[in-house]
């Protein structure tokens, strides 16, 4: 896969519509503190430049959203721009981040799973193989029926955007 390290706006990377992970606010305050007091000096964040100079968050939202409430105004990401690379490969890259990292949803995890399922034709073998994700747990959160996420939204019409109150990152919903 085709990656470049590239210094990017905070504010110019769009949030994975549907990403169902979560951080508590507790945490999430502590995360913009350090970022106040120590700046962005973690691993860079992984985001898919899916057009030209258009780039989406695929792992690391939270610190996307932490260093924009703390005042960063950039920081160096790790950009895929791999041309073969495609919005099924995204979503499952999402999900192995939210896996490794922190903690989802269930009712969000549903509706991603389930738009996976429905618009990208994933089955769930391979959001098992591909995430590291247990049979058991898929089927846990898929236990009632998923949401289609085509029905979700107007056909023909842009999908609604939430815009966090405190920093301004907008997220699809």
């Amino acid at each position: 896969m085709k990656t470049k390290n590239k210094k990017l706006q905070l504010k110019a990377i769009r949030e994975t519509e549907g990403n169902p992970n979560i951080m508590s606010d507790e945490v999430f305050s502590g995360l913009v503190g350090s970022m106040r007091r120590k700046g962005w000096y973690m691993e860079p964040s992984t985001v898919w430049e899916y057009e030209p100079e258009k780039y989406r968050a695929i792992s690391g939202h939270k610190r996307i959203q932490a260093g924009i409430e703390a005042g960063i105004l950039d920081a160096t990401f790790r950009v895929i721009c791999d041309p073969e690379y495609t919005e099924a490969q995204a979503r499952l890259d999402l999900m192995e981040a939210n896996h490794r990292h922190g903690e989802d949803d269930e009712d969000l995890a549903k509706r991603f799973i389930g738009s996976m399922i429905d618009n990208l034709d994933i089955d769930i073998d391979k959001i098992i193989e591909n995430v590291g994700i247990s049979d058991e747990k898929i089927q846990e959160i898929l236990k009632e029926e998923h949401v289609d996420f085509d029905n979700t939204v107007d056909e023909g019409k842009m999908p609604k955007t939430i815009k966090c109150k405190k920093c301004g990152f907008e997220n699809l919903i």
